[in-house]
């Protein structure tokens, strides 16, 4: 496995680099394991820091090495199975925006300026949240710093997301209930999410995202 920081993309290096250490670290304690994204850990910061408009956040990876792909809720675009997650969230967008969405449309929210980031950007195959103790807390709350000077909106589903609150305005902000299907009916579907993240962005003069 390469060093860590030098896989990150270079527009964040200089904002991670205080991290170099604990990020080869991190390297280590996950270097005996089989993890998900192999090679795609920072997959979600293929964008410059300047350009996020809207933050998804998520917990750590699919736990199915044929779903994690570094971007929060997405999928290869190859994939047959579709996540029960993903699944109600093509659904909300549907019900929200008016038209249908796909796996694929979802790859194209990074070019439009959506940073789609898992706290924890790593976990062992088959094993969700094995690594939320190796160190990627640092990491993502320093992107999450770097990101919040633009005033993006934040998505923030579920318990765990909510946590992460304090990196955004209140008038950018978005909260809701997780998609699982395990909560997705207590208050998820109906929530019209990307609507309101869209007409945030409006508010303050900026372009909406195509969901």
């Amino acid at each position: 496995m390469p060093e860590l920081f030098e896989s990150i993309p270079l527009p964040w290096q200089s904002h991670l680099e205080h991290l170099r250490e604990e990020l080869f670290a991190i390297e280590k304690s996950i270097s005996q394991t089989s993890y998900n994204p192999q090679g795609r850990i920072f997959a979600a910061l293929e964008m410059n820091p300047e350009d996020v408009k809207v933050v998804i956040l998520g917990q750590d990876p699919y736990p199915d090495a044929s779903h994690a792909m570094g971007l929060a809720f997405a999928i290869p675009s190859t994939t047959k199975r579709i996540p029960p997650s993903l699944q109600n969230i093509l659904k909300e967008i549907e019900a929200d925006i008016g038209k249908s969405s796909s796996v694929e449309k979802i790859l194209t929210w990074p070019s439009q300026g959506v940073l789609m980031l898992n706290t924890y950007l790593t976990c062992k195959v088959g094993k969700s949240l094995s690594h939320k103790d190796v160190g990627w807390t640092n990491v993502t709350n320093t992107i999450l710093e770097v990101v919040s000077k633009n005033d993006p909106v934040g998505i923030l589903w579920g318990s765990h997301a909510k946590k992460y609150a304090g990196f955004f305005q209140k008038e950018f902000l978005i909260t809701g209930v997780h998609p699982s299907p395990l909560s997705a009916y207590k208050g998820f579907f109906g929530s019209k999410p990307f609507s309101r993240a869209n007409e945030a962005l409006r508010s303050s003069a900026r372009t909406g995202i195509d969901w």
